[in-house]
């Protein structure tokens, strides 16, 4: 009772109380119980202490885990926003395109992707006929991968518009993105376009967080050193020359340093199509892809026969109503590279300026596949983040309306290849920390 009086009384009484104790209990009685009271009071900071610290571990520890939870919810609700279809639906509205003729609004169609959806969005109603809606029932539920496996004599039919001039054996093969030249008809001159099994692109879902991927964060060299650089136009995109060899990248899980070849884009006649990778089905209006190759490797051109001799980064666009001043350099350099042949100097290029900020290149898409294009070889670790690069609906627009295709008179538009089927190929959700 004793103990509990000291400890209750105010500090300002204390002289009292250790007269009262001296005078009732004697003062080694006393001295005993100070010294025990300061015991107690060691005891007790010491556990306030650990508490304190345990608090903190814990604090930590659920930061760490609500930080990887909202990722991966984050991811989901950004899949799923974007993959609004409903299962049943045999060809959603994303994948509008005529069987042939011209769509509604006069923009270009692509061939073989039927709507079926009872609103005629052809002029002709190609996408409309009974017999072939009939014919297609069900396959587009999944994405495109049913498609691409359909019975042999269905390509064969699909095919018949293809009018592919492969040149000497498909070194010089005439290809691009319209009825006659474009992806269905690639394997007529570059077989393994059409029979390979790590064909990219591909559609990114969410699938991937069953396979996450813990790694290093990406480290850039030469990427935030100004440069001169060459914008040219090769008749199927611009290009951005990066022939230096002062660009390079290690880290995120990747098999060693690759350095930086060029750099490209792919965009659509609309905000609603344009990427070649698609995030839950549906597409973003551009993508880009910095072409790296090992540096095992003397160039693209020996590093292209080996499975691990290409890294590519892609990143996505999306339309906001804000200028990207990044982008600055490829915009006001277009005006130069109208016909393709042509080409503009681009002076004092960062090329990190031009994708987000380090903090936002921690989570991306990883898997193995293929170059975009003909001739389609199946040497790429792809690398494809998740965080989009925010460009003005005028910047997009000027894509779309300053490039000319092959004939120097063909505004050049959905230079884009559809998404490939995955096959037995795993897609890892990376997560990259720092070491």
């Amino acid at each position: 009772m004793l103990l509990i009086g000291l400890v209750l009384i105010q500090a300002d009484s204390l002289p009292e109380i250790e007269a009262y104790c001296i005078r009732e209990c004697g003062s080694l009685e006393y001295d005993e119980l100070v010294k025990e009271l300061d015991h107690q009071d060691e005891l007790l900071n010491n556990l306030v202490t650990r508490a304190v610290n345990v608090e903190h571990s814990l604090d930590q520890s659920k930061k760490e885990h609500d930080d990887a939870d909202r990722e991966s919810r984050n991811l989901l609700l950004r899949l799923d926003r974007l993959h609004s279809d409903k299962e049943h639906d045999i060809c959603p509205k994303k994948h509008r395109r005529c069987l042939k003729g011209a769509a509604r609004d006069g923009r270009p169609c692509v061939a073989n992707i039927l709507v079926c959806d009872g609103e005629p969005d052809c002029l002709d109603e190609s996408d409309e006929d009974p017999e072939l809606c009939k014919d297609f029932e069900n396959k587009m539920v999944k994405g495109r991968d049913e498609m691409a496996e359909e019975p042999e004599e269905h390509h064969e039919e699909s095919h018949e518009h293809c009018h592919m001039d492969c040149g000497h054996g498909g070194h010089h093969a005439h290809w691009g993105y319209d009825d006659a030249t474009g992806p269905v008809c690639w394997g007529h001159c570059f077989d393994i376009c059409s029979s390979g099994h790590k064909q990219s692109p591909i559609d990114l879902t969410s699938d991937a967080l069953d396979h996450k991927m813990e790694t290093d964060v990406i480290h850039f060299e030469g990427y935030d050193v100004p440069r001169e650089a060459t914008l040219k136009n090769n008749g199927h995109t611009v290009v951005l020359g990066l022939e230096d060899k002062v660009y390079s990248i290690t880290g995120l899980g990747l098999p060693g340093k690759y350095i930086a070849a060029q750099l490209h884009f792919h965009w659509g006649s609309d905000d609603h199509r344009g990427s070649e990778h698609t995030m839950g089905g549906l597409a973003f209006p551009m993508e880009m892809h910095i072409v790296h190759y090992s540096d095992k490797y003397a160039g693209i051109s020996e590093a292209v026969s080996h499975e691990d001799g290409l890294a590519v980064l892609g990143f996505m666009f999306s339309v906001t109503g804000k200028e990207n001043r990044e982008f600055s350099h490829i915009e006001s350099n277009l005006k130069d590279v109208t016909n393709p042949g042509t080409s503009a100097d681009v002076h004092h290029f960062v090329l990190s300026d031009l994708i987000p900020s380090e903090d936002h290149l921690h989570t991306a898409f990883r898997y193995s596949g293929s170059l975009t294009t003909p001739g389609c070889a199946e040497s790429v670790v792809w690398t494809v983040f998740d965080t989009p690069i925010q460009i003005s609906d005028e910047q997009m627009v000027l894509m779309r309306t300053s490039v000319h295709e092959e004939d120097h008179e063909t505004i050049l538009t959905n230079n884009f290849r559809p998404p490939q089927p995955i096959h037995e190929r795993t897609v890892n959700y990376i997560n990259a920390h720092a070491q």
